[in-house]
């Protein structure tokens, strides 16, 4: 049996005249210069400062948009507040803010748009 020194190939000599030649094959590495990274990037400076337009009123109260919505959210609350205070109230009291609070939601309903328009093509940002 051969011994590791004997066999051929094996020698630390034959493996840097290997070493060698391969790299003399190879040429010399060219490696680029590195790209930027995320931590590079210098924003430009901006002296313009946004400043969002002023909001509107939150309650515009014109009655033909503050009753429906009244009598839709105020008759339920009130029929609530009356069945839990008020136990032994009229039956005509509760159809009434019940009538109402069906009112109310008939005329939301009733107002919202019937048709689409056909320049609309979804929803506006």
């Amino acid at each position: 049996m051969a011994t590791p020194a004997e066999r051929p190939g094996d020698g630390s000599d034959d493996l840097d005249e290997q070493w060698a030649e391969l790299t003399a094959r190879i040429g010399p590495l060219q490696v680029p210069e590195p790209a930027g990274g995320p931590r590079d990037y210098v924003a430009p400076e901006v002296d313009e400062r946004f400043t969002p337009p002023e909001p509107g009123p939150i309650i515009t109260g014109t009655s033909r948009n503050l009753l429906p919505w009244l009598a839709a959210t105020g008759g339920p609350l009130l029929l609530l507040l009356t069945l839990m205070l008020w136990p032994g109230a009229p039956s005509a009291a509760y159809l009434l803010l019940t009538a109402v609070s069906v009112a109310g939601l008939a005329v939301l309903l009733w107002r919202l748009p019937h048709r689409r328009s056909d320049d609309d093509d979804g929803a506006v940002v």
